[in-house]
């Protein structure tokens, strides 16, 4: 019998417990991810339901709670937490839905078949968590479950191109490819180059950030040539500008005088500077990137009052005329009862309107003296328009600006920066150590077909058992059958830093090709090819295959502990870490921790007087052999095999990935891993 949900049940906290039909254990949920879920409660409410089984004294100690939670384990431990806290009572209601029948399979269907937000659209709704609701970056992240970093940096995207967001929801352009279009904010210039680049060589995100930087003027299509007064104004301060035989326009034509034209834009920025200068304000700052990361930490002061419809026409006599008139238009629309006229105009107007009422409400703020004391003011250019926002406050100031004005501050940052810590390892490096690990574990499966076909039968079996109708898109484990963009793990977009980088990604492939030379390029003939080979060539190519699709994730859990513990996978036995691979790309800081964490800190003040390049190198001299590896991805150690007898004295198997300080049986020193990737054969791919 399938589970179902029978009635909708409102229980006190006190009534509930973490069922041991919950597929998640309590250690699974982290400290981070409940406190997380818990302020998300605070401020929106219970978003789901738990699922709860009605089985008084099922487990040991929790006979005074009669229901057990099987659907929502990481929910209600983020509830206890507000209890302990005394935040909610103990008689809190929570909602559940009750469940009878396969409980495990509820919990595990709840547990495996989601899928996380795309980017593109957690992108938007960050956006508009910031810019509709003025909630600051600290407050998204908590709610969201993500770093300020992310946040931050969801919000840099919005000097992207439409198109290109368009092209980034539909999985056309990678988030990295996305980042360097960004380096400018001409919008016209980052879709030119994009759809200029045909070749992949061409959509490299160095190479894209290049091209969008180049040094020319479009004198028709650039927005600043507007700003500035035109061509005309242009000339006027020196300008060369090469004639466009193929235009028309009066402002056709190219220059490369680059510099002066960024001169003539500064001069215009900086006359608006100083009249809000003169305003009053604590501060005035030109923002010469735009809205970036730096904007989004500024939080807004709410203004003390606002001018009357009279101050504002009075003040604001075009954009005054500019809404009556868009309104003036709905209205005849809307009397004349017209369809065709309301579907055709009416969408776009009240888009118009809404832009024009925004732009009202920013120009009808009025600010005290006593908050100008405490709040400043920025500028930014965005196309060819100069662009004002008053009332902003810096993270430093917030405090001092609530207090003294009692309106209070809302949006932007209100804690220190969310930048990388000096003693962090970079995206890139953490990725290489992803992409290594994940490419021998590929190897691993394609040289033990076994593995490799209950792999294929769990992706088979999920298949013929899924109800998308019901359950929505199926979780794909560590391997979906596919070499697809889908890089929940390591198997796509984790380059390798380290001169053998090529060499171990060509691993795979230059294993299985003597199996496959000569395989013809119609499926009909490749049947007949294949079937004329033996069954151990066949589980080969099979075990290659199901190979090249697995991505493990960095935990050792779920599917991915399955995997690695069916292989008695240590990373130990295939790669050392060096000052190439690993210590030339960290911060000093990582070195020595790395160091100490082997116990190979030893003169430590010798260690803290070195260069860069000299530490990496001491520190692959002394890391080797010890068995250490960063526990981003350590493998958890073997578990000492059964004696056959009292007077047997057998050595531990060597590999361990622990610190080397904790590794029993022979001493560390002693270890030296065996690199079973250095023993295959190299074959360097042509990326040519």
């Amino acid at each position: 019998m399938n589970a179902a949900s029978l009635e909708t049940l409102i229980l006190p906290l006190s009534a509930l417990y973490h069922s041991r039909h919950n597929a998640r254990k309590k250690e699974d949920y982290s400290i981070e991810s409940v406190r997380s879920l818990a302020e998300c409660i605070t401020q929106v409410g219970q978003l789901q339901n738990l699922g709860v089984y009605e089985e008084p004294g099922a487990d040991p100690g929790v006979e005074a709670r009669p229901f057990g939670v099987v659907l929502g384990g990481r929910r209600l431990a983020a509830y206890n937490m507000l209890l302990e806290e005394g935040r909610i009572e103990p008689n809190h209601p929570i909602h559940c839905l009750k469940l009878v029948g396969d409980l495990k399979m509820a919990s595990l269907v709840e547990n495996t078949q989601r899928e996380n937000m795309r980017p593109a659209d957690e992108y938007e709704t960050i956006r508009e968590m910031s810019e509709v609701h003025g909630y600051s970056v600290d407050r998204i992240s908590d709610l969201l479950g993500v770093s300020a970093l992310v946040v931050e940096r969801r919000l840099e995207l919005s000097k992207a191109h439409p198109e290109l967001i368009q092209d980034f929801r539909d999985d056309k352009i990678t988030t990295n490819q996305l980042i360097a279009l960004c380096a400018t904010t001409d919008r016209a210039r980052q879709l030119e180059v994009w759809r200029a680049a045909t070749y992949p060589w061409m959509r490299d995100p160095k190479e894209l950030r290049k091209k969008v930087l180049a040094q020319r003027i479009d004198c028709s299509t650039d927005p600043r040539i507007k700003l500035i007064g035109g061509v005309a104004a242009f000339r006027a301060a020196g300008a060369v500008i090469h004639g466009d035989l193929f235009s028309d326009s009066e402002d056709a034509g190219i220059s490369e005088d680059v510099g002066l034209l960024e001169r003539l834009v500064m001069a215009v920025a900086e006359a608006k500077v100083a009249e809000l200068q003169s305003e009053g304000w604590s501060w005035v700052e030109f923002l010469p990137e735009g809205t970036t990361a730096s904007y989004y930490r500024l939080g807004n002061a709410v203004p003390s009052s606002a001018l009357s419809d009279e101050e504002f026409a009075s003040a604001h006599p075009v954009l005054a005329a500019d809404i009556a008139r868009v309104e003036a238009r709905i209205a005849e629309i809307e009397a004349s009862e017209d369809d065709e006229a309301f579907s055709k105009e009416c969408g776009q107007l009240e888009d118009e309107l809404s832009d024009l009422s925004e732009r009202r409400d920013v120009a009808c703020a009025v600010y005290s003296d006593e908050q100008k004391s405490h709040a400043g003011a920025v500028v930014w250019i965005d196309e060819d328009e100069i662009m004002i926002e008053r009332g902003k406050v810096r993270t430093e100031d917030r405090r001092d600006a609530s207090a003294a004005t009692g309106t209070g501050v809302v949006g932007g940052r209100e804690k220190a920066s969310a930048g990388r810590k000096e003693a962090a390892m970079s995206d890139a490096i953490t990725r290489s150590l992803l992409g290594r690990r994940n490419a021998v574990v590929q190897l691993q499966v394609a040289q033990n077909p076994r593995v490799a076909k209950v792999l294929l039968a769990v992706s088979m079996a999920s298949l013929v058992t899924f109800d998308s109708r019901r359950f929505g898109v199926r979780d794909r484990g560590v391997c979906d059958l596919t070499l697809s963009n889908f890089s929940d793990g390591a198997r796509l977009e984790h380059p390798i830093v380290g001169s053998d980088g090529e060499a171990i990604r060509d691993q795979l492939r230059s294993s299985i090709a003597s199996l496959v030379e000569g395989l013809p390029d119609s499926p009909s003939e490749r049947f007949t090819f294949l079937a004329l080979k033996s069954d151990a060539e066949l589980d080969a190519i099979i075990a290659h295959g199901v190979g090249s699709a697995v991505s493990v994730n960095a935990l050792h859990k779920g599917a991915t502990a399955a995997l690695l513990d069916a292989l008695d996978f240590q990373i130990g036995e295939h790669m050392e870490i060096t000052a190439d691979n690993f210590f030339k790309h960290v911060p000093i800081a990582i070195i020595l921790s790395s160091l100490k964490d082997a116990g190979q800190d030893y003169e430590r003040a010798v260690l803290e007087g070195m260069k860069k390049d000299q530490l990496a190198a001491e520190a692959e001299r002394r890391i080797k052999g010890t068995g250490w590896f960063p526990e981003l991805i350590r493998s958890p150690a073997r578990q000492a095999a059964p004696q056959e007898s009292a007077g047997t004295n057998q050595a531990p198997k060597t590999g361990a990935t622990t610190p080397a300080k904790k590794l029993a049986g022979k001493k560390a020193a002693d270890k030296k891993p065996v690199s079973k990737a250095a023993k295959a054969p190299a074959k360097r791919a042509k990326a040519k």
